[in-house]
């Protein structure tokens, strides 16, 4: 698979988001930085959100069917919904995620990887 880097700035805590992936395989031209889209009908993605690069301080995770929804599975499109609670009281700080694909065949990809900082909103 592709991998590329996702980072996100100006979070606020306590937002819902929704981030649009697609999944694709590397470019077999030096002229286009992606390849074609992944069948991922009947695979599983991954998305983790920690404290640390290594994962070892997990916050949270999603997957098909909690969180993540395949919205065309043929050309690889998912969707990760991030609920209000997953980043409420996380602001100033920034945190590291992740984006992994697994294939039929049990063989592990990933998508993407990032940091996303996490603001405060305003409370009047």
């Amino acid at each position: 698979m592709s991998h590329r880097v996702e980072n996100i700035s100006n979070h606020h805590s306590g937002d819902s988001r929704l981030l649009t992936v697609q999944v694709r395989y590397p470019s077999d031209s030096e002229s286009s930085q992606f390849g074609d889209p992944v069948d991922v009908r009947n695979s599983d993605v991954f998305y983790y959100f920690s404290e640390s690069e290594s994962g070892s301080s997990c916050i949270f995770k999603k997957e098909v069917g909690d969180g993540i929804e395949i919205v065309d599975g043929l050309n690889g499109i998912v969707e990760i919904k991030w609920d209000s609670t997953d980043t409420e009281g996380l602001e100033g700080k920034e945190y590291y995620h992740e984006c992994e694909f697994v294939d039929t065949y049990g063989d592990v990809s990933t998508v993407f990887t990032g940091t996303v900082e996490v603001i405060e909103g305003l409370n009047c």
